[in-house]
């Protein structure tokens, strides 16, 4: 049995075991065309493959997309990347709809989330505008264009408590205390210039735990606005106007 054979017989599988694992499944015909061409797509032999799928609410887009796109992935020792347009829906196919598959599908899965910086906290700047390294520094006028007040301030040290202790990972996404200003988060969260892993006292910083636990994952699940920038700066020949 070849890569492509093995693929439909593990999608057939899966989407078995679905049957069992959904109350009231169905076998909808959209749904399993929108699989057979994906995966067909992935078994081109040419370098650069694409697919342009569009379905009404109801047809079950995600797991038509997971199941096309997995099994031949993994047979195939691929990682998947999958970017969405919001970080809510980056959640719901983290907490939803990869559980869901991964029950039914007989592989073990590694899953990681990817977020823009901004999402993160720098330890290092969260304990310098606490007063925790630096101690000699004017935290209001080094960090934060306005001052914080004194709720800000104890939220910044609830964040530092549970960060050191490992009961949040920096994600300001998985806070559940009380958020900050925009300009207070912005004043500590990770940026490119400051926060970078080069920086001894930076390599532990959330966004670079989690930027090293991407490697390997077998599925990536990140954003438009993530995945695509690195596309646009690449340098383009000019096209030159007539």
């Amino acid at each position: 049995m070849n890569i492509a054979e093995s693929a439909v017989a593990e999608i057939k599988s899966t989407i078995d075991e679905l049957s069992h694992l959904v109350p009231h499944y169905t076998r909808r015909t959209s749904q399993l065309t929108m699989v057979n061409d994906i995966r067909n797509i992935l078994c081109r032999d040419q370098a650069s493959n694409v697919i342009v799928c569009e379905a009404g609410t109801g047809v079950g887009k995600t797991m038509a997309y997971l199941l096309g796109v997995i099994p031949h992935a993994k047979l195939n020792n691929k990682s998947v990347v999958i970017s969405t347009a919001t970080v809510t829906l980056q959640e719901q196919i983290i907490n939803k709809d990869l559980p869901l598959f991964q029950a039914a599908y007989h592989k073990p899965l590694s899953v990681a989330l990817a977020k823009g910086r901004q999402r993160y906290v720098c330890a290092d700047k969260l304990n310098k505008a606490l007063g925790t390294q630096q101690p000699e520094l004017d935290f209001e006028e080094a960090l934060f264009h306005l001052p914080p007040t004194e709720q800000d301030m104890a939220t910044l040290r609830r964040m530092a408590s549970k960060l050191e202790t490992n009961d949040w990972n920096g994600d300001i996404d998985s806070w559940d205390g009380e958020l900050l200003p925009e300009p207070i988060w912005s004043a500590v969260a990770s940026d490119a210039n400051g926060c970078k892993v080069s920086f001894s006292a930076h390599k532990f910083c959330p966004f670079h735990i989690a930027r090293s636990e991407l490697s390997g994952a077998d599925i990536i699940v990140a954003n438009h606005s993530l995945v695509a920038m690195p596309l646009l700066s690449q340098t383009v020949a000019p096209i030159e106007l007539i």
